[in-house]
C-alpha cells in the first residue's frame, strides 16, 4: 500500500513538473539591465541556455533599449544562440554608430553563419574600424561566401595586426588555397602573431609548392611558439624533404625544440613507411 502511495505521489510529480509553464524569458531580460556585471553576466548565460524560445524576446529587447550595453549584450546572446532568425535584426547593427556594438555584431554574424549577412559583412569588412573589419573578415570565412576568398586576400596584408590575424584564422578554418602565396610570405612578417597564425594556416592549406619549404625557413624563428609550430605544421603534413632541416634542429635547438622536432621526424618516417 505505501509502495503504491508513494508511485502515485512520484507520478503526479512527474506530470506536474512536464506541464509546467516554460521559464519566462523576460525575467532574465530585465537582469541585463543590472549595475552588477556578475547579474549581467548570469542573465545572459540563462537566456542562452534557453536557446530558441528566448530569441524573440531578445531580439524585441535589442530594438527596444536605450542602453548601448544592453544592446550590446543581446547581440552577444544572439550569436552565442546562432539561431538565423537573429540574421536580419542584426545586419543593421553592422553600420551602429557605436562601433563595440558593430564589432560584436559582425562576430555573432559569424557565429550563425547565415548568407543573407554576406552582403553587410563584405562592406563591414572595408570599414575604417580595425576589430569590425577583423570580426567580418572571419565572419565571412566562416560562410564560405564566393565573395569571401577575395576579401581575406586583402585582408592579409591590412596595416592592423588583428585583422591579418583573423584573415589567416579564416585560410586555415576554411580552406582558401587561393591565397597560398600570400601566406607564404607572412611567415616573415615583422609580428610574431602573424607569423604564427600564418605557420598555422600553411599546415591547413598543406603541401603544396613553397609550403614546405617557408615552414623550413621558419625553424630558424626567434620566437619558440613560432617554430613549435612550425614543426607541428611539418609533421602534419608529412613530407620527407623537411626531415634534414628537423634533424638539424634537434642537434642545435633549446630543449623543447629538440623533443618536437624529434617527435615530427618519428612520426614523418611513420608516414613515409605506410605510402
Amino acid at each position: 500500500m505505501r509502495k503504491w502511495i508513494y508511485l502515485s505521489v512520484l507520478g503526479c510529480l512527474i506530470l506536474l513538473w512536464g506541464c509546467s509553464a516554460p521559464e519566462d524569458p523576460q525575467k532574465h531580460i530585465k537582469s541585463l539591465y543590472s549595475w552588477d556585471e556578475r547579474v549581467r553576466l548570469q542573465a545572459g548565460n540563462e537566456l542562452v541556455l534557453m536557446r530558441e524560445r528566448a530569441v524573440p524576446a531578445v531580439i524585441k529587447e535589442l530594438g527596444s533599449s536605450q542602453r548601448p550595453q544592453v544592446k550590446y549584450i543581446c547581440v552577444q546572446i544572439l550569436g552565442r544562440i546562432g539561431n538565423k532568425q537573429a540574421t536580419p535584426h542584426l545586419i543593421p547593427f553592422l553600420k551602429n554608430e557605436n562601433r563595440y556594438i558593430a564589432a560584436k555584431a559582425a562576430e555573432s554574424l559569424g557565429l550563425i553563419a547565415d548568407q543573407r549577412a554576406a552582403e553587410g559583412l563584405t562592406e563591414a569588412a572595408r570599414d575604417t574600424c580595425a576589430d569590425l573589419r577583423a570580426n567580418a573578415v572571419l565572419a565571412l570565412g566562416k560562410m564560405k561566401s564566393p565573395q569571401a576568398w577575395e576579401i581575406v586576400f586583402k585582408s592579409l596584408s591590412d596595416s592592423i595586426v588583428k585583422v591579418r590575424v583573423n584573415a589567416l584564422q579564416a585560410v586555415g578554418r576554411y580552406r582558401y588555397p587561393q591565397v597560398a602565396s600570400q601566406v607564404i610570405q607572412m611567415v616573415s612578417d615583422p609580428s610574431p602573431t602573424v607569423r604564427f597564425s600564418a605557420v598555422q594556416a600553411l599546415r591547413w592549406i598543406g603541401d603544396k609548392p613553397g609550403v614546405v619549404d617557408a615552414l623550413i625557413k621558419t625553424l630558424d624563428d626567434s620566437h619558440l611558439s613560432v617554430r613549435l609550430q612550425a614543426i607541428i605544421s611539418l609533421q602534419v603534413i608529412g613530407n620527407p624533404k623537411a626531415i634534414a632541416s628537423l634533424e638539424e634542429l634537434a642537434a642545435r635547438g633549446e630543449e623543447r625544440d629538440r623533443r618536437a622536432a624529434n617527435w615530427a621526424i618519428e612520426e614523418i618516417e611513420k608516414q613515409a613507411g605506410r605510402k
